[in-house]
């Protein structure tokens, strides 16, 4: 028998409608992309047994349901939709101040918002639509975006009462896995100040010769892991061994040098790999080419005539190095600025790109972790790097306390630095480090590898006793699992890393009080739902967020 609990109240699951479209045509005209005033009538399925099972003999009439703090969770999901819409909906120009009248609307309703539904058999034809008059019901067609939302109808019953009801679910596909906060920070370059006189820049004509070498040296690295979902086709590759065969110049490479002249590629990963494959490697084949294809189409490298070969042999590429002792927020501005290829780089896979080494193989080897991936549902998507950013951000407030979070609420940075601290670990008395902070022996709280990553796995096998499938997530027993959320993964996955064996075992004998306070007065509080959400990133968040769950634990621990 499955259970669900709604409003503290237990209720048995006869059965679940699940994903039904919330159309264009249903939404009130506000909402719509479309033409038309609205219909409505909401379209549930096909005649036959399941819906007879679910609803009854056609001309049901049914006692429904709407929960208030579904509607506020479900117009924080949107709220971004409303500020930078994805649809060309009729009231665009006003979108966001929309959104603003339908959170002040729902905030005024009752926690139960009840409504009964009729079938409209009067409809001809295979489809079943309900209908109501309701208010509560009306409230979905005012709210509702069309295309990215749907509905959930559960069939429950009341087990002290065993009235039968349903209970209607709205949620969005605006968000995927993963709640993102809104970003708050400033660009780097408006509150950092550098000595312009430090940027080190130079451009440089590099011989096809100098280029093959250093790329069987390995000095210029190729196999960056942030980049390795994005491989050219076959005959794109051809494509620019022909232009290398027609002498047109290929556009400018960059790259960022460290200390010992080795090259990082900046943006041009895929043209070099494309040289490397079939003049190095032999990988390839020429095929489908343009203008040459007659001649030489199933051609190697190797079995190119003379002067083609000295045609390619004799290119010279333009190279922009970005050298060391250049600021690193410039770095990484040039490298927001000049990636092109496929999707520009996240910000993950830039810092991956500019600080690798200790910190880059212990994120790798923390994300295919199977207590993280068990906790997480392997719900945190791993081929743009989201999962690692995760770790990272967690990692950073386990080896800095909260409050060095900069006040500027530069996350990029706090990140960054903490990718420095990594890898001069176990020494942070490096260079680079004691740039981050006069007194960083005071700043840094973990100088072990080994504990940290002990830190990590403590604290998702602790999330997941503790949370469950719920873990990270703003819903909780009982109710339909909604995305992860950054901030909660933050901030539980630190506090649960800092308490004792002894306080664990007290916050479980305590469990069920604390998830209910947890519950009650966080989860379902807007004003909580602001410092980990939408303004997530800002300095008083931060350090609000930990204090107030600080607060909830100890009262659980002690």
């Amino acid at each position: 028998m499955n259970q669900i609990q709604i409003l503290d109240k237990d209720f048995e699951v006869l059965g679940v409608l699940e994903k039904i479209t919330v159309a264009d045509s249903f939404v009130m005209p506000q909402n719509k992309v479309g033409g038309g005033n609205g219909e409505a009538k909401l379209y549930v399925g096909q005649v036959g047994d399941k819906l007879k099972d679910f609803f009854g003999e056609r001309g049901f009439e049914c006692r429904c349901f709407l929960l208030k703090e579904d509607l506020i969770q479900y117009l924080n999901e949107i709220r971004r939709e409303h500020i930078a819409p994805t649809q060309e909906y009729r009231e665009k120009n006003r979108f966001e101040q929309l959104w603003e009248e339908k959170h002040k609307k729902v905030e005024g309703l009752n926690n139960v918002i009840d409504f009964k539904i009729q079938d409209q058999n009067s409809l001809q034809g295979p489809r079943v639509y309900v209908n109501s008059n309701s208010s509560g019901y009306k409230i979905i067609r005012e709210i509702a975006l069309p295309v990215i939302s749907h509905l959930e109808i559960t069939k429950v019953k009341n087990n002290d009462s065993e009235e039968i009801q349903f209970y209607f679910y709205l949620y969005s596909d605006y968000v995927d896995d993963i709640i993102e906060e809104e970003d708050t920070t400033v660009d780097d370059s408006e509150f950092e100040p550098f000595n312009p006189e430090l940027i080190s820049i130079d451009t440089k004509k590099i011989t096809m010769d100098t280029l093959l070498r250093r790329l069987k040296q390995g000095t210029i690295n190729l196999n960056p892991d942030f980049q390795r979902n994005y491989v050219w086709t076959p005959e794109k590759k051809c494509q620019l061994i022909e232009s290398l065969m027609l002498k047109i110049p290929l556009p400018m490479f960059y790259v960022s040098a460290d200390d010992k002249g080795n090259y990082t590629v900046v943006d041009g990963l895929q043209r070099l790999s494309t040289i490397r494959d079939y003049i190095i490697e032999n990988k390839f084949k020429l095929q489908k080419l343009e203008f040459w294809g007659e001649q030489f189409n199933d051609f190697a490298f190797e079995n190119l005539p003379t002067y083609i070969e000295n045609r390619i042999l004799e290119t010279e590429f333009t190279f922009t190095v970005i050298n060391t002792g250049t600021p690193e927020v410039v770095k990484r501005n040039i490298f927001k600025r000049v990636n092109r290829g496929g999707a520009p780089l996240t910000d993950q896979e830039i810092r991956h790109a500019l600080y690798s080494g200790k910190s880059t193989e212990l994120l790798k080897e923390l994300a295919s972790n199977q207590d993280f991936l068990k906790v997480t549902d392997s719900s945190i998507k791993a081929n743009r790097m989201l999962d690692r950013e995760f770790i990272l951000r967690l990692l950073s407030f386990i080896i800095r306390d909260y409050s060095e979070y900069p006040k500027s609420g530069n996350i990029d940075e706090f990140l960054s630095d903490t990718l420095k601290i990594i890898n001069s670990m176990p020494d942070i008395n490096s260079k680079e480090v004691k740039k981050i902070s006069d007194n960083i022996f005071e700043v840094v709280q973990i100088t072990d590898l080994n504990i940290l990553k002990n830190k990590f796995i403590l604290a998702m096998k602790r999330s997941s006793d503790i949370f469950g499938e719920h873990a990270f997530r703003k819903s909780y027993y009982g109710r339909r699992k909604t995305p992860i959320n950054k901030s909660l993964f933050e901030v539980w996955g630190v506090l649960f890393s800092q308490i004792s064996d002894e306080e664990f075992k007290q916050l479980k004998r305590n469990k069920s009080e604390f998830l209910n306070d947890y519950k009650s007065n966080y989860l379902k509080d807007s004003k909580f739902d602001e410092i980990i959400s939408r303004n997530a990133l800002k300095y008083n968040s931060v350090i609000e967020r930990y204090v107030k769950m600080s607060d909830l634990l100890n009262n659980y621990t002690k």
